[in-house]
């Protein structure tokens, strides 16, 4: 569909509108791709935390039976910090090499694509099948900073391990301690995956729809939020009023402008105005 008959068939969409008085729909959430995202993002977290476990145990249960035996030798944070470290960077990097996780961002990619034009032809009824080169430059740029992201994952669990590892060591903690704060890290690398995946499906199915709204001659939305505690005060204030795809309007008390869904974790939508 080209640029002309889709302004056509909105044109004929906004009088169906106006001729039974219906309101366009408030638009759905990505749920679905949101949660196999989260849980692919996850499995590799929790394999890489698996490697630095596999690493550390040795060293943990030797200054177990060190401390066992109220030794003074428990020098838990010297192959650690040195030899060990260098390893695990280098086998954390294959495993989040761009090879290595592009299936993961390919296939989220491609949930979110159809999903959106999916969401989008229900709300305008009009053909989206066919996709711009701004689209595709939406999706390529969407691709380049998860992978970013997903990199990062690796560094900061090992990051986070080897500083608890240091102030531990340093503070004299006891070892049952120690394995504790280091399974909490695991933890924090977890939640680092969930927010990833949360934050970047929301951020990119905003992306979409506005490139979608545009195409399809879309000028403004109105603001819709999601109406619960969650809801950041800025955004349930704008909650209801009319905004350009042009002028985007302030969302944050630092006076950041943001469309909905482009800030971080916001969960508000755009309500194509038909009018």
């Amino acid at each position: 569909m080209t640029p002309e008959e889709r302004r056509e068939a909105l044109a004929a969409r906004r009088d169906r509108v106006k001729r039974h008085r219906k309101r366009v729909p408030r638009p759905r959430l990505p749920r679905g791709p949101e949660s196999r995202y989260e849980a692919a993002l996850v499995r590799l977290s929790r394999r890489m935390s698996a490697l630095v476990d596999r690493t550390i145990q040795p060293y943990i249960a030797h200054a177990r039976k060190a401390e066992a035996g109220e030794r003074e030798d428990v020098q838990i944070d010297t192959a650690l910090l040195g030899h060990d470290y260098g390893t695990l960077r280098i086998m954390i990097g294959r495993m989040v090499r761009e090879a290595e996780i592009s299936p993961i961002v390919d296939q989220w990619g491609r949930e979110i694509r159809k999903w959106n034009g999916r969401e989008m032809a229900r709300l305008l009824l009009i053909d989206l099948s066919e996709e711009s080169p701004e689209l595709l430059a939406t999706l390529a740029n969407a691709r380049a900073t998860n992978v970013r992201l997903i990199q990062s994952i690796g560094d900061r669990l090992l990051g986070d391990v080897f500083e608890t590892v240091t102030r531990s060591v340093m503070a004299g903690t006891r070892v049952e301690a120690l394995a504790s704060r280091i399974q909490e890290r695991y933890s924090v690398s977890d939640s680092r995956a969930r927010l990833i995946a949360r934050d970047q499906t929301l951020k990119a199915n905003a992306d979409l729809t506005r490139v979608r709204h545009r195409e399809a001659g879309v000028t403004s939305y109105v603001w819709s939020s999601s109406r619960d505690e969650r809801v950041r005060d800025v955004h349930a204030e704008l909650d209801g009023f009319e905004f350009r795809w042009d002028d985007p309007p302030i969302t944050s008390l630092t006076g950041e402008r943001n469309h909905p869904g482009e800030d971080y974790q916001c969960r508000c939508v755009a309500v194509p105005v038909l009018d």
